[in-house]
């Protein structure tokens, strides 16, 4: 069996799927270690994961304190500090760890690339793991970050076209300009060639690696194959540890949460929404309310029997229950939600929550709530009764949960990792 280093984003989203991957691996036979900072390892640790410290000095264990106790302006001047430090000591602990443990495999996180650069310049194969649909350009596909369908006609791909241009510029991304310009430093350090085509990626690079998306394909637009892409099935970590949860008896249950990115709508915008959503709730007797504000601290002043707020909700218990989710557009959440048939409002914040949102409504499971800011409690009130109204979506929530629920149980991760090291093997790699 082979000896597999594991490394993902320091994200809960990220961490779950990467957890999923490690049972798939480890229960195969695989010597899977996961390299990570500080704060994490001991949260791995709890499920008897095998760890190895990075990043010590750029992510000390007290950073998250000091980070959450800075201005804006200082924090953005911080993260950009942070992010040369990253490149210069990820470099120097991989070089460490591979000249001491000398690993067949490195499976990284999608969203850092460039960390790949020093195995595969030195003849190790690499695996990205992708916890959102491909962003890479894929012939017609719109942009993630957009709530656009693939086109129809040449008016809007030719519209399509335009909006892939403006993403590319790196003076419309300052961090994707930065992180290109540390990346080609990195390649020369190491010795490794650099393509243009590498840089059709909005997120900096898109290295010739085979990438693991944590998703069901059916899930996707429809879209013509791609030779580094390749679906593994929702990857979602049923086996966590949760609390156990009891819905509210002859209820229709509401479970509503927008994950701690909702960052990008700032406290008192969000404490606006989560009103909005009790006050929608509030008028339909048939329905309860469980709104989790993931750690916003908020208590609404005489909230409705039919209504509760908690600071963190046991999701996967809670969506075996749920008659419905109002969701920001995370992706694990959308996968949590149709493994178990639940129908979903969409308010997107960031990043690729407009695309999930976007392919939730192509695929008739759910809506596109709009603007967050400019909804209204009516609104949602009638997004709610028009999906409860709707025998049609049952039906294909029940179809998309069976598709899905038989790739989950699928060991497609293990399958694709033998086969790949496999022919790394016949071609000198391993």
């Amino acid at each position: 069996m082979a000896k597999i280093f594991l490394a993902t984003q320091p994200l809960t989203s990220h961490i779950h799927t990467g957890l999923f991957v490690w049972r798939q691996l480890s229960d195969a036979g695989h010597d899977v270690t996961w390299l990570c900072v500080e704060n994490d390892r001991r949260k791995l640790e709890k499920h008897a994961i095998k760890t190895l410290p990075i990043l010590s000095e750029t992510y000390p264990p007290d950073l998250n304190e000091r980070v959450r106790a800075m201005g804006f302006w200082k924090r953005l001047r911080i993260q950009r500090t942070m992010m040369s430090s990253f490149f210069h000591e990820i470099e120097q602990d991989f070089n460490a760890l591979m000249d001491e443990h000398q690993p067949n495999l490195f499976i990284l996180d999608a969203l850092n690339q460039w960390m790949g650069l020093g195995p595969l310049s030195r003849g190790i194969p690499v695996i990205y793991l992708s916890t959102t649909f491909p962003t890479l350009r894929r012939g017609d596909m719109p942009p993630i970050a957009t709530r656009l369908y693939p086109p129809q006609n040449e008016a809007e791909r030719k519209y399509i076209d335009k909006i892939w241009r403006r993403m590319l510029r790196p003076k419309n991304n300052r961090k994707r300009a930065q992180g290109i310009r540390l990346t080609k430093k990195m390649a020369k350090r190491c010795g490794y060639p650099l393509a243009p085509e590498y840089f059709d990626d909005p997120l900096s690079i898109d290295l010739p690696a085979p990438k693991l998306i944590a998703c069901s394909e059916v899930l996707d637009f429809p879209h013509e194959d791609h030779p580094y892409v390749h679906y593994i099935g929702p990857g979602v970590d049923l086996g966590r540890d949760e609390e156990t949860f009891t819905a509210p008896p002859d209820k229709k249950l509401v479970y509503c949460a927008l994950s701690t990115l909702r960052q990008f709508l700032g406290p008192q915008k969000t404490i606006l929404f989560f009103n909005k959503v009790i006050e929608a709730v509030a008028t339909l007797p048939d329905y309860h309310l469980l709104l989790s504000t993931c750690g916003l601290p908020f208590a609404p002043e005489n909230a409705p029997d039919n209504v509760t707020v908690v600071e963190l909700a046991p999701q996967i218990n809670v969506l075996k229950k749920a008659h419905l989710m109002i969701t920001h557009g995370g992706l694990n959440s959308i996968k949590e939600a149709l493994l178990n048939a639940v129908p979903l409002i969409g308010f997107p914040l960031a990043y690729d929550q407009p695309g999930n949102i976007a392919r939730v409504a192509y695929h008739g499971l759910g809506f596109h709530g709009g603007r967050i800011a400019h909804t209204t409690a009516e609104q949602i009130r009638k997004l709610i009764l028009e999906i409860d109204g709707d025998e049609a979506i049952r039906d294909r929530l029940r179809a998309m949960s069976e598709r899905m629920t038989a790739d989950q149980q699928t060991p497609k991760v293990v399958d694709f990792v033998a086969d790949y090291l496999s022919k790394a093997s016949t071609a000198g790699q391993v």
